[in-house]
Order: structure tokens, then C-alpha cells, then sequence
């Protein structure tokens, strides 16, 4: 069974953020190309439902979409997915995030033990804005703290 993991990003009152937005359009860009068969949302305070809502209502059927909802870091996205792919059985994982986000997400699963490709949930067509190279600019420093954070063999 080949997986998707939609990690979180904010959900505001108005609705999604245009992070978690790119992600879920990604996803369902995967899903409806036959790329995945099952999907993992992630994120608490809304943002795993905000995602499985998104979803369903773009045609994912429901029995196709876990729920991860205690999670609210990058690690802690990873390492409440891993039991949730072995009940899946998840023989090939994609995580779908943000091209600013990705050096963070593989350094994070390479330690966690998750063997997983990345799916960058960037519409290059409509050009990176001004918000995405800010984010980028603070991933940096988040790259170096979890590269001191997350042990390396962080597997548990």
C-alpha cells in the first residue's frame, strides 16, 4: 500500500492556511493520479480535520483517510504517522509538505527510522510569494535546531 502523510500547517477562522492548502492540492493531486491509495492527515488544533475535510470533500472517501491529531511539531508529525503506516501497511510512504519545509522533514524521518520519498506541495506556476521565502529564511534555524534535537537513532 503506497501512503500519503499531509503534514499540518495552520488553520485560521476563515479556513486553511495557503501552506496547508498547497498541501492538501498536492495530495489530492496524488490521489487522483493513482500515486497513493491511502492518506495520513496531520496536525492538532484543527489541522487534521481541516485536511480530512478538505479531502472528502474533493471525492476521497473516507475509509481511505487516517487521522493524526495529537501532533504539533514536524517530529512529533513523523512519529505519531509511523504506528498509524504500520497499521496500514504501508509499504511506501510519501510525505507531502512545503519545498521550504522538506530539508527538515527528511533529516526528521531519516532519524526516526521512516523510509519515505518527499512530495513538495509548490504551484511553481503561480510563482514563490513573499510569504514562502520568509518561511524559508526560517527554516534555516529550524534545520540546525532539530539537527541538535532529534537524536539519531530517534526509533522507539
Amino acid at each position: 500500500m503506497r501512503v500519503a502523510v499531509i503534514l499540518g500547517a495552520a488553520v485560521r477562522a476563515e479556513g486553511p492556511s495557503p501552506a496547508l492548502r498547497r498541501r492538501i492540492g498536492a495530495a489530492l493531486a496524488l490521489w487522483h493520479d493513482g500515486a497513493v491509495d491511502a492518506m495520513v492527515a496531520c496536525g492538532a488544533g484543527g489541522e487534521a480535520a481541516a485536511i480530512a475535510a478538505a479531502l472528502t470533500g474533493a471525492g476521497v472517501p473516507a475509509d481511505a483517510i487516517r487521522i493524526e491529531d495529537r501532533s504539533r511539531t514536524t517530529e512529533e508529525n513523523l512519529r505519531h504517522a509511523r504506528p498509524v503506516l504500520r497499521d496500514l501497511g504501508a509499504a511506501e510512504t510519501v510525505i507531502v509538505t512545503d519545498w521550504y519545509h522538506a530539508p527538515r522533514v527528511r533529516l526528521v524521518a531519516r532519524r526516526l527510522g521512516l523510509e519515505a520519498g518527499i512530495h513538495a506541495a509548490t504551484d511553481w506556476r503561480r510563482g514563490i510569494g513573499l510569504r514562502q521565502w520568509r518561511a524559508a529564511l526560517r527554516e534555516a534555524p529550524a534545520l540546525a535546531w532539530y539537527w541538535v534535537k532529534v537524536p539519531r537513532d530517534a526509533r522507539d
